[in-house]
């Protein structure tokens, strides 16, 4: 502080950093895992287990579920039946490609997966088998635990890609000695997102059946500025557990840190995670052009993992940048009333 004051404004602007670049975080991400592209084995192994291993499926469940709906009297009409029958059909669809084991794609620090959101229709090996969940109850508990053992090697995947992205280095001795904090400090952030998802989703789900209740118009409209809300609550906590990994912050320093940056960055940061959403969510079409009987989809678990990975590590990059600017936007500001 005391430099500070004996600083002249003008030489701290000098002294100030450059800000963030997307161009240049997304060429030093994908370099950093060009260098380590071993990384990219830890999303493909994820993938690959989920594409070959023993599948928990929901099939017979929703089976159930539906045959108890159709049976109720009170919706024996034809124009109820008829759209049962299509809900049925997607619901089916549903647990037909749904796998349990794809909560180990765990939010909002996970290894990423191209199988996560839908199983492929078939393998190219008869390795794997599909056990059937019946229980609500055991439904719940297997979510929970994928999703924490999801969480615990999710730490340890982003403590690598963010020493490769910052430090241009593995440094495997430190990744272990931080990886139990850090995995405390993700359990904790992942408790708050689903607190606040709750807040958000519970009191907006009653909202939107009282909107569509005045009729069709009014119901989109209502979903519109409902979904631009919940966009405009959730965009400054995007980079919520950055701070874990990178500064070795705790995690409610990390999430005023990831609010912070994204405040004074706010175009340039909905510009990247515009750009990640688009790349990753793109080439994930192509990548699963393939059947899920052809030895071909394994180009588009590994084309996935690098650019998932790449995207990851850009992340961070950008966000050290900004991170960065910012303190120092900060400091200059803090000097300048100082004076």
């Amino acid at each position: 502080m005391v430099k500070l004051k004996e600083m002249n404004p003008a030489e701290n602007i000098q002294a100030m950093p450059d800000p963030p670049s997307l161009m240049a975080s997304l060429k030093a991400g994908f370099d950093a895992i060009t260098k380590h592209i071993w990384l990219i084995l830890i999303p493909a192994v994820l993938d690959i287990f989920l594409w070959f291993g023993t599948r928990l499926s929901l099939a017979d469940l929703i089976q159930k579920f539906l045959a108890e709906i159709s049976a109720i009297p009170e919706l024996q009409s034809t124009e109820t039946a008829d759209l049962i029958d299509a809900a049925g059909e997607i619901w089916t669809s549903i647990g037909e490609s749904f796998n349990l084991f794809s909560a180990l794609r765990s939010y909002p620090v996970g290894i990423p997966s191209l199988f996560a959101a839908g199983q492929p229709a078939g393998v190219p090996l008869t390795l794997s088998s599909n056990i059937e969940v019946t229980s609500p109850f055991a439904i719940i508990g297997f979510w929970l635990l994928f999703s924490a053992v999801g969480l615990f090697f999710g730490a340890l995947y982003y403590h690598l890609v963010a020493q490769a992205a910052v430090a241009d280095r593995i440094d495997w001795r430190l990744a272990i000695r931080q990886w139990p904090w850090s995995t405390f400090q993700v359990f904790l952030l992942a408790l708050l997102w689903v607190a606040l998802l709750m807040l958000i989703f519970i009191p907006g789900s009653c909202f939107l059946t009282l909107i569509s209740m005045t009729g069709q118009p009014f119901g989109q409209v209502g979903l519109l500025v409902y979904a631009t809300l919940v966009i405009w609550m959730l965009f400054p906590l995007l980079f919520s557990a950055h701070s874990i990994f990178i500064n070795h912050h705790k995690m409610w320093v990390s999430v005023l840190d990831s609010i912070r940056v994204t405040r004074f960055t706010i175009s340039k940061t909905a510009l990247l995670f515009v750009l990640i959403f688009v790349v990753n969510e793109g080439l994930s079409v192509l990548w699963r052009v393939p059947e899920g009987s052809s030895w071909l989809l394994v180009i588009g678990v590994l084309g996935h993992a690098f650019i998932a990975t790449g995207l990851l590590a850009a992340s961070f990059v950008y966000y050290r940048a900004a991170y960065l600017w910012v303190q120092r936007k900060l400091a200059v500001a803090e000097s300048s009333v100082i004076m």
